[in-house]
């Protein structure tokens, strides 16, 4: 609200105080969106229209195409160095037929859209004596699914092309260069009316046969029908073709032959009548040769709305020469101009109505920027403008009725910035100003400034008035930059005084004000306070209730049975009534932007105005959106604290652009769902295109090594295009749809093998998800080392080098072995020939030494000789069985588990009965054929050889058993029954030699060997064996 105290009004020269206007406004409704070549536009001469079944619009020009969809435009021109380009750049009409194919005719023959790679394919004309020639040719349109009709006017004749066999057909002959199919859907019969000359021709054809032909207006002698320039003709049924003409608008019933021509709007001729067409609610759309579009009623048979092109207006239409219309399948009215290219609105909803437009003030030359509307008793509308000075009354249709500059009572022109009008009865209204508080009389024209204690005399003090309002008494209470004063009325004397404690404050620059239900008045200052007063139960007066610091400006108050809802430069916020707390609204997040001007509460719907629109919500279905200058508002900038409410509900707000007005709760929105579209694929970040076009594909393969992959993306939609959302999806590998926003790019990396489904889809302007979804099939093969049968061929060479290596190592292992067992082998024979040397040499030897000993013995009769021959005696029989065991261990043939076990037991037999003791020996009942190396043959008949000769010399045991088991090795378990040993006495490492050379001799061959008593002792001793 500070900037508008801020505003200096400028004065004005004029002759009179009041002024009348009749200027029209030619945009009323509708703000058209503009292509030309600036913009993309191939040719700014614009003849047809098409939007195929795609939703692309197709625009014929004289120039080209151009393919549009809403946000970007593709061109088609001819190049003589692409056989597969456009053939020609005059382009005569655009159809398409039953199997979505689009034709192209042009001043060179016809072309076939091929969407794929955006190509066309070309068909020239036959001639009469067969051949082909490119050549002008005007298609018609189809007779059936396959018949393609045309005007060939070369060889001046109407031709069939038969689209399957691609075979061309002559019909009748004919001077006509242009022309319009209808074909009754009952009967059957195609209908052809000739334009763009003297006159129009019927033809009525039945299976391509002429069963009818007659002219109209082509004999300028015929006084029923004069001769007239025909441009266009749309046959709307058998019986209703509309003409146009240069003389207006035919309504011609061929049945009867009757006509009547329609050219005049109110008093206003309406003559060059150059294209019609029919809207889906039923209008006539007229355009002319250079006054713009007019709208035309089939049933009363009149003229309505008048569209131009106005230099001030750039939402109105792009040229006044409008040479062709067209209606899409969502509402849009598509115009082509010849040469200011396209123009295009969606006429289908008329939900805003605009006034007070720039063509109404151009005479002043001044801007249209309404800063205050208020609404008198007699429907008309009081209207203050930033930029002019003075007071504009509007008529209920919001026309300038009168411009006034009020009059002081010297008689000089009031001076002053004004900022409110608040109408009090028929004939008076205050008036808000920077120079204090004026009484204006609406009959005289003339103020009359109201005198007040003044708080403070300097310039931004009680002199600068800014906001008033009628409390619930009728008395009034008015703000200024020093002060808050109320104005009442006793005895009829008005009296203007101070009001509240709030004039006590130090800071008392107050600025917006507002009085709830319950009589709770809000002041809010240009600061950061804001004070809530109540009034007494008694006595009616009012006193501090609540205060606030509340940073930022209030601009705007409003209210329902709970809350207090306050709009500002920081957005909306809540007071809740029931406990007086603010919060700032959730509908701040949705908002464009930070402030809001002004704040409409309608049921269960708000509507919010800021600086970039006007935003809706609904808190029922909990939805709302944005309304811009694209759904017909004048501006999207609204001015602060200009709206109001008439008693029929109607809302009309002030923008920088005029006003716009609606009905709250009669709010149609209607938002056609936007189609999803792939614009460019790219791979491995080339930046190339991958596709021509992808839009038009569903299955895509890639190699391995283009699993790197990004896309361009859009919508084909021509309403709030700009608006949409985007989310996407590769499917089988996101887990949940990604939301990009207006972002039309994404990109993938490294994606591994396998088939996906890349989806993309779009959010209107509502949020609401649209149903056209785009899907592209991807599948990224995998690469040869990646498929079964590679891995499959791996696997087995694989195995094969594994069995190679495998089988290496194994002969390898082998000849080790061998090496190993040949070497074991000579030794073993080498230890045997030993064995078999001391067994022949040694053992003879020691036997000769016994015998002889014997010998000598026998015939010596000394005792000492004798005793000493025994001792020769007995070492050479101990000699003999060592070299007997060592003999043993030593020969190769003894190198088995059961060679060991069975002389272990005859060993043990033989030496317990020497000595007198029972031996009792266990043997396995099943003996492996084990290979046992000399030296643990050695060994562990040493042990037990030790341990039996313990028993006979240390135990005085009557028994012996010795047991052997095989698990993993050889277990032995020697055991007696005599008196024990004592292990403590011994010590815990058994100290012994014989006992240690025991345990050193099972050790030494990776055994475990462990001494116990028992019932006498117990050896148990294991041997490690490869059993």
């Amino acid at each position: 609200m500070l900037l508008r105290f801020l505003y200096t009004v400028l004065l004005i020269c004029s002759a009179g105080l009041f002024h009348t206007t009749d200027a029209q406004d030619f945009n009323p409704y509708y703000n058209f969106k503009h292509l030309h070549v600036e913009n993309g536009l191939t040719d700014n001469i614009v003849y047809h229209f098409l939007q195929d079944s795609r939703g692309y619009m197709w625009l014929g020009t004289r120039g080209g195409i151009t393919l549009y969809d809403g946000i970007r435009t593709i061109n088609f021109l001819h190049d003589d160095q692409d056989h597969k380009s456009l053939a020609g750049n005059f382009i005569t009409r655009i159809l398409e037929d039953a199997n979505r194919r689009v034709w192209i005719g042009n001043n060179a023959g016809i072309d076939l859209f091929n969407p794929k790679d955006n190509s066309f394919t070309h068909f020239s004309i036959t001639m009469p004596d067969g051949r082909r020639e490119d050549t002008y040719c005007v298609l018609l349109g189809f007779g059936n699914p396959e018949d393609l009709w045309l005007i060939d006017t070369k060889s001046k004749a109407i031709k069939i092309f038969n689209t399957r066999t691609k075979i061309f057909g002559t019909v009748i002959p004919t001077e006509a260069v242009d022309g319009m199919l209808y074909v009754n859907p009952v009967s059957g019969i195609v209908h052809i009316w000739t334009y763009l000359s003297i006159g129009t021709a019927h033809y009525a054809f039945h299976k391509d046969s002429l069963v009818a032909q007659e002219r109209f207006f082509y004999d300028a002698k015929d006084k029923n029908q004069t001769a007239i320039q025909v441009y266009h003709v749309f046959p709307q049924n058998d019986s209703t073709i509309w003409i146009s003409t240069a003389k207006g608008l035919i309504d011609l019933n061929p049945l009867s032959r009757s006509y009547k021509i329609y050219h005049l709007l109110g008093r206003e001729p309406v003559t060059e009548v150059r294209y019609t067409v029919l809207s889906p609610k039923g209008l006539l759309w007229v355009s002319t040769g250079g006054s713009g579009i007019y709208t035309f009623d089939t049933r009363t048979k009149k003229f309505l709305d008048h569209f131009m092109n106005d230099v001030l207006d750039p939402f109105s239409i792009c040229s006044n020469n409008i040479v062709s219309l067209y209606f899409d399948r969502v509402g849009n009215i598509w115009c082509g101009s010849f040469g200011n290219g396209v123009s295009y609105a969606n006429v289908e909803t008329r939900f805003f109505s605009k006034g007070l437009s720039k063509i109404e003030l151009d005479r002043w030359k001044k801007e249209n920027n309404v800063f205050w509307i208020e609404p008198d008793q007699k429907g008309n509308f009081w209207c203050v403008l930033q930029d002019v000075p003075g007071l504009w009354v509007l008529d209920s249709s919001l026309k300038v009725k009168e411009f006034r500059q009020p009059l002081l009572e010297n008689g000089k022109t009031f001076r002053g910035s004004l900022y409110q009008i608040f109408l009090d009865g028929k004939n008076t209204a205050w008036c808000t100003t920077d120079r204090g508080l004026y009484l204006y009389n609406l009959l005289s024209n003339t103020m009359e400034q109201v005198e007040y204690p003044r708080l403070s005399d300097e310039m931004f003090g009680s002199y600068w008035a800014t906001v008033i309002i009628r409390l619930h008494d009728s008395s009034l209470l008015f703000s200024t930059m020093s002060g808050l004063y109320r104005i009442s009325t006793r005895n009829g004397q008005r009296s203007v005084h101070p009001f509240s404690e709030l004039n006590d404050k130090p800071f008392k620059s107050f600025d917006m004000i507002f009085e709830d239900r319950e009589k709770n008045i809000y002041v809010k200052d240009i600061s950061d306070n804001l004070y809530v007063l109540g009034i007494s139960e008694t006595g009616g007066r009012y006193f501090l209730k609540k205060h606030f610091s509340f940073p930022g400006n209030i601009i705007q108050f409003a209210e329902d049975s709970a809350a207090v809802y306050l709009a500002g430069s920081r957005g909306l916020y809540v007071l809740h009534k029931n406990n007086f707390t603010i919060e700032k609204s959730f509908i701040n997040k949705f908002l464009p932007s930070a402030g809001v001007n002004d704040v409409l509460l309608s049921k269960n719907k708000i509507w919010l105005f800021g600086d970039k629109g006007l935003y809706y919500y609904n808190f029922t279905e909990k939805s709302g959106r944005l309304f811009t200058t694209e759904d017909g508002l004048p501006s999207n900038r609204f001015n602060e604290l200009c709206m109001v409410i008439t008693p029929s509900g109607r809302c009309i707000a002030g923008t920088n652009n005029g006003l716009v007005s609606f009905y709250p709760e009669r709010l149609k929105d209607i938002i056609y769902p936007p189609r999803a579209q792939l614009i460019n694929m790219y791979v491995n970040d080339s930046a190339k295109g991958f596709i021509a076009n992808p839009h038009e594909i569903s299955k895509i393969f890639l190699e391995h090594d283009q699993n790197t992959f990004s896309f361009d993306f859009s919508c084909i939609s021509y309403q709030h295009a700009a608006a949409s959302n985007y989310e996407y999806k590769l499917e089988g590998y996101d887990d949940h749809w990604i939301n990009s926003g207006t972002t039309h790019y994404t990109r993938y990396s490294k994606i591994p093998p396998g088939v996906y489904n890349f989806k993309l889809r779009v959010l209107d302007v509502n949020g609401k998800i649209s149903p056209f979804m785009k899907i592209l099939n991807i599948e990224i093969r995998k690469a040869f080392w990646q498929t079964p049968v590679f891995k499959l061929f791996l696997a087995a060479l694989l195995g094969f080098i594994i069995w190679l290596l495998v089988k290496w190592y194994l002969n390898i292992k082998i000849r080790k072995q061998q090496r190993a067992f040949e070497k074991q082998q000579a030794i073993e024979k080498e230890r045997t020939r030993i064995a078999t040397d001391m067994h022949d040499d040694l053992g003879a030897g020691l036997s000769s030494i016994r015998f002889l000993s014997e010998k000598v013995r026998r015939n010596s009769f000394s005792d000492i000789t004798k005793d000493d021959i025994d001792k020769i005696m007995d070492h050479s029989a101990e000699l003999i069985d060592k070299m007997n065991e060592i003999v043993w261990a030593m020969n190769e043939k003894n190198d088995s588990l059961g060679d060991l076990l069975v002389y272990i037991r005859s060993y043990a037999k033989e030496y317990c009965e020497e000595h007198e003791i029972r031996c009792g020996i266990r043997l396995p009942d099943h003996i492996p054929d084990v290979f046992v190396s000399g030296e643990v043959r050695r060994n562990v008949f040493l042990t037990i050889k030790e341990s039996l000769h313990n028993i006979v010399k240390h135990a005085n045991a009557r028994e012996a058993r010795i047991e052997f088991s095989i698990n993993s090795g050889l277990f032995v378990t020697i055991r007696d029954d005599g008196k024990g040993i004592d292990i403590s006495h011994a010590g815990k490492d058994l100290a012994g030699n014989g006992l240690k050379n025991m345990q050193k001799r099972i050790e030494s061959v990776g055994g475990s060997f462990k001494i116990s008593n028992g019932a006498g002792v117990v050896i148990e001793m294991a041997v490690p064996l490869s059993v």
